[in-house]
């Protein structure tokens, strides 16, 4: 649920400045759209949330440079897809980010899943925030023992890049356990000396775990049947009707 934070963090800068940028250096999970020739592109689905949202005159090419398709990887480790050779990847990302950066204020660098992940092309969220110059919040679902787990695995992972984190938000935590979980956590971070703050603790929300009719037509890549005007509504239930593949 990084994508939460990022939006958060948008319209508190958006607050500040109208100049507020957005970018998912490596996306996996994407959507096609038209780009400005109006041939289509690949770009990372929570780009076109935040594109959209946040009205954002910025190109899809530097806001989801880079899209990490399923069977790719196996490409790329059979020397088939040059463009992400160590250097041009690089090369691509830091110049879609100076772009972005340079006609915004601030700029929102969301990563994707945990540090370690892009490492089987050689470039993870670790190393693609070291190749920008930016710091880190990490952010991890709710609870102690297994989140401070997760989150120090991911604070070894900067920290071998050489990347500072700024801080760590707390996800999904339930209502009542709020203070608490924040409370162990902070205990937690001191004792072992990591210098980070606890940034904050987002309760969880029934309704983020709901999804849309329009999350739906994303997830099955498919179109509604009916019902178009209504792909914001949300559902509580469902009952899922298959069928064999058999003839």
């Amino acid at each position: 649920m990084a994508l939460i934070y990022s939006v958060g963090r948008l319209l508190g800068f958006q607050g500040a400045s109208s100049r507020v940028g957005y970018m998912k250096p490596i996306g996996q999970k994407w959507i096609p759209v038209r780009g400005p020739s109006g041939a289509p592109m690949r770009v990372d689905k929570d780009v076109v949330v935040a594109r959209d949202h946040f009205n954002m005159r910025l190109d899809f090419a530097d806001m989801s440079p880079v899209v990490v398709g399923r069977g790719e990887t196996k490409k790329f480790l059979d020397g088939r897809k040059a463009e992400w050779e160590d250097r041009a990847l690089g090369q691509t990302i830091q110049s879609a980010f100076r772009r972005i950066s340079g006609a915004c204020d601030f700029t929102v660098v969301e990563g994707t899943g945990h540090c370690g992940v892009g490492s089987v092309i050689g470039w993870n969220n670790a190393r693609v925030a070291k190749a920008l110059g930016i710091e880190v919040v990490l952010v991890a679902n709710g609870g102690v023992g297994a989140t401070f787990d997760q989150l120090n695995l991911n604070r070894i992972a900067c920290e071998m890049e050489g990347v500072k984190v700024a801080g760590v938000i707390i996800n999904k935590v339930r209502q009542e356990e709020v203070e608490t979980v924040r409370a162990y956590l902070e205990k937690a971070i001191q004792r072992f000396g990591w210098g980070v703050p606890v940034l904050g603790c987002i309760p969880y929300g029934e309704n983020l775990d709901q999804p849309s009719a329009m999350d739906l037509e994303t997830l099955f890549e498919t179109r509604l049947i009916g019902g178009a005007h209504q792909k914001m509504r949300r559902f509580e239930n469902y009952e899922l009707v298959t069928t064999s593949l058999d003839r």
